[in-house]
């Protein structure tokens, strides 16, 4: 018997002496727990061939209606696309208050997120003429996220606010090609954007995903902000203080999925200033193994910072 056990033993005898608690009381509550275990274990089981047969199903479909799609008119095209995901939300929300079907809501919503969207493109595609893509995507992610929003004020669930925060943006990319935005602008506006939002969702109920949000809006941020001061003499400079100003966020926001985002833009941006500046000279193999040092202080740093996020 390892000391541990043998000293968790004694804490446990003195705890059953303290409260005069039987070792036959102790026996008969671990014998009503124990189906309890089980059960969890199977509900879990259950659970995962759940989601797996519905993959199945779903893939089963995907495959049937692409096998058959050239032989559907353009009614059947749409109906199969866009009215397969609003059947999908109909039953996500008559449902989401039934226990026997909770665990169900969010895959009919993933589902209603993929094939409306689907849908809505099917029409243009086949009752519009155009080739309007910025245009076609206004259309389609606007009223999207208008009707995901609607939804999580009757669902409250964070997938809708996932859902319906990914519309929106992509809706607002769509606006700003429209307007004939830069490309690399539009990259760091949205990015920015997304950051603060996701900063504000990180403080509510609804922040399962704000990790992947995080991680996908600071890298959108640092590629729009390299594109555009990277050609600028000198003040590419200012790339290290926008490296710095994410790290920083990071800890503010206790966040290790912008860290490791915040971290991999510093690395990126320190392999552009010795790549820029130092290839051609002399000392390029100095700058590089200066360039290791760095890397290794950043890691200790990063590692230092990821410690005190809780």
């Amino acid at each position: 018997m390892t000391n541990e056990k043998e000293t968790a033993l004694t804490e446990i005898v003195s705890l059953a002496e303290q409260h005069d608690i039987t070792a036959d009381e102790i026996a008969a509550r671990m014998l009503q727990d124990a189906p309890k275990q089980a059960n969890y274990k199977g509900n879990l089981m259950k659970t995962i061939f759940s989601y797996i047969g519905g993959l199945f199903i779903f893939a089963g479909l995907g495959f049937f209606v692409a096998m058959l799609w050239d032989d559907f008119t353009s009614p059947v095209r749409v109906a199969v696309t866009f009215g397969s995901g609003l059947i999908a939300l109909i039953m996500a929300i008559a449902t989401h208050k039934d226990p026997r079907y909770e665990k169900a809501v969010t895959p009919l919503l993933l589902i209603a997120a993929f094939l409306q969207p689907t849908g809505l493109f099917v029409l243009l595609n086949e009752y519009f003429d155009g080739d309007d893509a910025a245009l076609a995507a206004m259309v389609v992610f606007g009223p999207m996220a208008i009707q995901m929003a609607l939804v999580f004020t009757k669902l409250k669930r964070t997938s809708l606010v996932f859902f319906y925060t990914m519309f929106g943006f992509a809706f607002f990319s769509a606006l700003m090609h429209k307007l004939n935005i830069d490309y690399d602008l539009t990259a760091t506006v949205l990015g920015l954007s997304g950051l603060l939002i996701s900063y504000h969702y990180n403080k509510t109920p609804y922040r399962s995903f704000v990790p992947f949000t995080y991680f996908v809006f600071a890298m959108m941020f640092a590629c729009g902000t390299f594109s555009i001061i990277h050609d600028i003499p000198v003040v590419d400079f200012l790339l290290i203080g926008v490296a710095s100003g994410m790290i920083y966020m990071s800890v503010v926001a206790q966040s290790r999925s912008l860290l490791v985002a915040s971290v991999l833009v510093m690395i990126g941006y320190l392999g552009y200033f010795t790549a820029e500046y130092f290839f051609d000279l002399v000392a390029w193999p100095i700058a590089v193994i200066m360039m290791g040092f760095v890397m290794i202080g950043l890691s200790r740093y990063a590692v230092k910072l990821s410690a005190d996020i809780k």
